[in-house]
């Protein structure tokens, strides 16, 4: 694999690791987002670079404990 791929890789690992952690935040501290606190949207943003920083360290591996977590509490729900 040249340089080239393998940075075009960590950028789009970081990217959508950024969405997906800011979505997941967001959507765990929903109700104080829509009250607006600032706080709440520091903790939103910063959510959102720290999945993206392990998405882009780890690469696939990051994907596969995401999407087990994803599933894990998706069936307890469920239930």
């Amino acid at each position: 694999m040249n340089d080239d791929s393998i940075l075009h890789d960590k950028r789009l690992h970081f990217g959508c690791g950024l969405l997906f952690g800011g979505v997941v935040t967001f959507l765990v501290l929903i109700t104080s987002v829509s009250a607006m606190e600032t706080r709440d949207w520091l903790m939103m943003t910063a959510g959102g670079i720290a999945c993206g920083c392990l998405a882009m360290r780890h690469g696939e591996l990051f994907w596969t404990k995401a999407s087990s977590i994803i599933e894990t509490v998706s069936q307890w729900l469920r239930h």
